[in-house]
């Protein structure tokens, strides 16, 4: 009852500080990660629509790419992959980057394929040297990225939960709520609690 009723908390504090980032990439990032923890249909579709309320052209495919990148993270790779394709087939990089990490944590041989189809459609010699690069990377040794395609804040934060949570007890709790609430603006208060909220969700199953 304890894990549920902080899971519920959490979500609630992710998502009121959520509504008060202003910059569209990031509010979808986080929302896709509150939508990850509670399943929520609703969730999912508040993280679509700030990305739909985007204008249309390469900002808005770097922002697909956050998302799936997330999703990824969070192993929901059959949305992950239906979103690349809301990403423009002109955006072969942010297509490329967002298959390559959703192939470092599948592991499937089919979307590191896919991520290399993309990565030799970039029209930049050196971005596409880059991707591919990044791609056997992942493919090669994955334990040196895995959660750390994201900004360093966020993963710092990550490892910082993490550790307090290994044990989820009313304790735990309690500190990694009062870490999360220490954290200055929106977008990392909603991260942090958006992330303690799936590490608790994974918890309870």
């Amino acid at each position: 009852m304890v894990k549920q009723q902080f899971l519920e908390r959490s979500l609630l504090e992710a998502r009121a500080n959520a509504a008060k980032i202003t910059e569209s990439r990031l509010k979808a990032e986080v929302l896709v990660v509150i939508a990850s923890a509670s399943n929520s249909k609703a969730d999912f579709e508040a993280a679509n629509e700030v990305i739909g309320s985007m204008p249309t052209g390469e900002f808005r495919s770097q922002a697909f790419a956050a998302v799936i990148k997330r999703l990824a993270q969070n192993r929901r790779f059959k949305l992950a992959r239906e979103m690349v394709h809301s990403i423009r087939a002109v955006d072969a990089f942010w297509k490329a980057e967002a298959i390559a990490a959703i192939a470092l944590y599948s592991r499937q041989p089919h979307d590191f394929g896919e991520a290399k189809k993309y990565a030799s459609r970039i029209n930049s010699p050196g971005l596409m040297r880059d991707v591919l690069e990044d791609i056997e990377r992942f493919k090669t040794d994955p334990d040196s990225c895995l959660n750390h395609i994201g900004d360093e804040h966020i993963e710092e934060m990550i490892k910082e939960l993490v550790a307090i949570l290994k044990v989820i007890n009313e304790d735990n709790l309690k500190r990694a709520h009062a870490l999360a609430s220490r954290k200055s603006g929106g977008y990392l208060r909603a991260h942090a609690f958006a992330i303690m909220a799936s590490i608790v969700a994974a918890e309870i199953g």
